[in-house]
């Protein structure tokens, strides 16, 4: 059986777009805004940047994690029939997309910031598309959560 493959970027594209990924990962880092994660990664062989804002993580961390990180995940059911496994070897599974922190109104043409009742509606219509193998959530409903400055040490 043949199968088709979509490639969008050439290796020598993949390979830049990795060393670059490494380079600011190492010397411009990741700002983690909780404190065990953060903890975590210096456990694992990440740094503390000088003024204790960054993560910075060595490309030795992100090769290993890569090497150890399993090839599959379990998206797990409520029903357990329904657990899918990805990637999946006999088909392509389909998702919806993104997550809308606004959304525009079909009834107004009001572009809004999005609701958890926006939420309910987008998720009702995923799940009735038969086309759609596991949702992810369409919108957002944030609260402005206070995010605080912490040390890693």
């Amino acid at each position: 059986m043949a199968r088709g493959r979509l490639a969008f970027l050439k290796n020598d594209e993949i390979r830049r777009i990795h060393e670059t990924s490494l380079r600011v990962l190492g010397e411009v880092g990741i700002v983690v805004h909780n404190e065990n994660v953060g903890k975590m990664l210096i456990a694992a062989g990440a740094e503390a940047s000088k003024g204790e804002r960054r993560i910075l993580i060595p490309d030795s961390l992100v090769k290993a994690s890569l090497i150890s990180a399993p090839k599959s995940v379990l998206l797990a059911a409520r029903d357990k029939s329904r657990d899918i496994r990805i990637p999946a070897g006999d088909r392509i599974r389909v998702a919806n997309g993104g997550e809308g922190v606004y959304v525009k109104d079909l009834l107004t043409g009001e572009s809004r910031p999005s609701t958890l009742r926006d939420l309910q509606d987008f998720m009702v219509l995923a799940e009735s598309l038969p086309q759609v193998d596991f949702c992810w959530g369409m919108a957002a409903h944030w609260t402005n959560p206070r995010i605080s400055r912490t040390s890693w040490s």
